[in-house]
């Protein structure tokens, strides 16, 4: 900042102003970007707002990422690194992630950001078979899409059920945000009664009929 030292003798008196600047002055941010798949994006933005110019380190740390990245920053310029933290192997649970700015041997800024790892959450969605017509004697296919909305990996049993002629479970693994289609097929007997069938899936106890 600016100063003014204020002086005065027996045969004058005034003053002067003067300025103060701090050689090394650097601000880090560190903001989480959206989630792409199982990665979390961090971008860590470092201002030098100092009259020299910098150069330092970035240090990521939690308990199951670590990592290093240089800056150099010339005075009164601003630095952006990426820094991205995959989760997939990973329990559900909240984390912390510690952000350091090292210059040698000293610690100049530090920031903590809590994540969120949530369980798998596998949705099921049939695929169309809703009021098809199938007829005796044909081979038939149900087909279901599970999708993976968490942010581990999961596992995924579906029980299906068509009248009393046909019933079988799978079970079906996937990583977070993963997509998958899966089908089951049968026999419709020659001597099944023309009418209307229901069939029926089921998963985490929920059951749907189609």
């Amino acid at each position: 900042g600016t100063y003014r030292v204020d002086y005065s003798t027996d045969y004058s008196k005034g003053n002067f102003d003067f300025e103060v600047r701090k050689l090394e002055n650097i601000d880090m941010r560190v903001d989480a970007l959206n989630k792409i798949g199982s990665v979390i994006p961090f971008e860590v933005v470092v201002d030098n707002n100092g009259y020299n110019d910098f150069s330092g380190i970035v240090h990521t740390e939690t308990e199951f990422f670590k990592d290093s990245l240089d800056v150099s920053i010339k005075s009164g310029e601003r630095c952006i690194k990426k820094v991205y933290i995959d989760v997939k192997n990973m329990s559900a649970g909240n984390y912390i992630v510690k952000f350091y700015l090292r210059k040698e041997n000293r610690i100049i800024a530090s920031i903590e950001k809590t994540i969120e790892i949530k369980p798998s959450d596998i949705k099921i969605m049939c695929l169309g078979q809703e009021g098809s017509i199938f007829n005796a004697g044909e081979d038939v296919i149900f087909r279901f899409k599970l999708i993976n909305e968490g942010d581990t990996k999961g596992d995924c049993k579906i029980d299906f059920k068509f009248d009393d002629i046909f019933s079988a479970a799978k079970i079906e693994s996937l990583e977070a945000d993963a997509e998958k289609e899966i089908a089951f097929e049968f026999l419709i007997p020659e001597d099944m009664e023309e009418g209307m069938y229901k069939a029926e899936y089921s998963h985490r106890d929920e059951k749907e009929n189609i």
